[in-house]
């Protein structure tokens, strides 16, 4: 009775006679929960919290509460006393000198060794910065965590083709979220290491291990007798099988859209298996889309063509991400993982990058659902288990670096929340000041916190080296009629960006700085 419109939709929408639906990761937590109850025998003798069991999201608090009913024992963390001895907020109107300044830090401060970087913020130039200076790279770019869901689309294609081409096979088996578990993934690559191809005895002795292999967990695992345990290994293997052992074109010729858009096909039915963990699987799957409605016109396509609306979908993000390098500094991502005392922690992008909460029902609908025995996390809790990871982050540093850009992609930018958390406290008030890289860059000798920036400064450039300059009138250009997103985006960011890409008038990387 009185049942929200919404929620009397999704109801009926499960009760109709249809396909199930693959079971996600609501309904995997929840078997385990069932699993829980039956009180069995865990090698688990204690679990250690890093925040109070009540900030966190309630299904986690269920499953901790049926461990304890099976003899784990739960402790929470003891709260911390310690306050940094020095708060610096690091400032610049734009990124690339706080890059500067910090790369130059860790490579000339010994006490480089003792610090962790907590990147919350795109990092793609103090990757850069880092790379200049000799420095490992902190992989912690926009497009750098899950650079392989973006890498699977023109792998996916390049495997059309013939001549095989072993090395872009290889890559499709052992990028992160193949289509191919890893298991089998390390059984196929071993046999294509021994005998190059996938036609020969090896390969198939390898699907063979395979179907064992996958046949021997679900029996190990109670779900299937050994007869439909070895039909679902053969048939697992087969499907593998069909993932790489195609109907391939010769390079040379064009090939039928449908063989390419099955491709497509049966990617995005991977992707859609890992989108409720991978935000970035949604990107991917916006990839397939485009492409998909691009080849819905077309009969065939040759090799070069595809390739060339293959990168235009895609984008430059594609390759922009460097990936993560071994450090003698810690790098994260998250407040969250700071787990123990460092000597300086170095926040890279204190600013205020928070959305609007987001609120999935409306109130009608929890009130009906919590009569209905269903209890919901309160909308706040989120940001209350936030908050509580930026104060145990004070608590946890001697030194604190906070790196704020001022201005970010032509608009102002707003301090981090838990500046107002700093400034509520005189004691953490009194240890803060500011600088700004105005300071550093106009200084003979330019340094902070007593470390040298080993920065080199700008020669005089003379116009006689110049050999000729050529102008131009900007009134006769002619822009496009149409801008996608990415390029209405490049335009607000950075207009000279664009106008170099739109006009061809130079094919540099304006990330690359003289």
């Amino acid at each position: 009775p009185n049942q929200p419109e919404r929620l009397a939709a999704l109801a009926e929408i499960e009760l109709l006679d249809a396909k199930p639906l693959d079971p996600g990761l609501a309904d995997r937590f929840r078997s385990v929960l069932n699993q829980l109850k039956e009180q069995p025998h865990l090698p688990l003798q204690r679990i250690c919290l890093q925040e109070p069991r009540r900030l966190l999201p309630g299904p986690w608090q269920k499953l901790l509460n049926e461990l304890e009913s099976c003899g784990v024992q739960i402790s929470e963390p003891i709260a911390e006393q310690g306050r940094p001895d020095e708060i610096v907020i690091l400032e610049s109107e734009h990124t690339w000198p706080l890059a500067q300044a910090v790369a130059s830090w860790l490579r000339q401060s010994p006490d480089a060794k003792g610090a962790a970087l907590l990147c919350q913020q795109d990092t793609t130039q103090l990757d850069q910065a880092l790379h200049g200076q000799g420095l490992p790279a902190t992989g912690q770019g926009e497009m750098s965590s899950q650079l392989g869901i973006l890498q699977l689309l023109p792998l996916v294609l390049e495997n059309l083709w013939k001549p095989v081409r072993i090395e872009r096979l290889m890559e499709l088996l052992s990028v992160p979220l193949s289509p191919v578990p890893s298991f089998a993934a390390r059984r196929l690559i071993r046999a294509i290491a021994k005998v190059p191809g996938l036609e020969g005895q090896k390969w198939k002795d390898a699907l063979a291990d395979i179907a064992k292999e996958k046949a021997g967990h679900l029996e190990r695992d109670g779900k299937m007798t050994r007869d439909d345990a070895n039909k679902e290994g053969s048939q697992f293997a087969q499907e593998i099988d069909q993932w790489l052992r195609v109907d391939r074109v010769e390079v040379d010729h064009e090939a039928p859209t449908a063989l390419v858009i099955r491709a497509i096909d049966r990617l995005q039915a991977h992707l859609a298996r890992l989108m409720d963990r991978y935000p970035m699987a949604m990107v991917a799957m916006g990839h397939c889309r485009d492409l998909r409605m691009i080849l819905s016109d077309m009969q065939t396509i040759g090799k070069p063509l595809l390739d060339r609306i293959v990168d235009d979908v895609i984008g430059p993000g594609r390759s922009s991400g460097n990936l993560r390098e071994a450090a003698p500094w810690g790098v994260i991502g998250d407040a969250a993982q700071l787990l123990g005392p460092v000597q300086t922690l170095i926040w890279w992008g204190f600013m205020d990058a928070s959305s609007p909460t987001r609120h999935i029902w409306t109130e009608a609908e929890r009130q009906w659902l919590s009569d209905q025995g269903v209890r919901l996390d309160p909308p706040s809790l989120a940001r209350e288990r936030e908050r509580h990871h930026w104060l145990a982050s004070l608590t946890r540093c001697k030194r604190l670096w906070l790196c704020r850009p001022l201005e970010l992609d032509g608009e102002p930018v707003a301090m981090h929340p838990l500046w107002a958390e700093i400034e509520a406290d005189p004691n953490l008030a009194g240890n803060a000041r500011h600088l700004r890289a105005s300071d550093w860059f106009t200084s003979e000798r330019p340094e902070i916190l007593g470390t040298p920036l080993g920065l080199v400064p700008p020669s005089p450039v003379s116009e006689s080296g110049a050999t000729a300059w050529k102008t131009f009138d900007a009134s006769k250009l002619k822009g496009p009629e149409k801008l996608s997103p990415t390029s209405l985006g490049n335009l607000f960011g950075c207009s000279f960006k664009w106008l170099l890409e739109e006009f061809g008038i130079a094919a540099s990387d304006v990330m690359d700085f003289p």
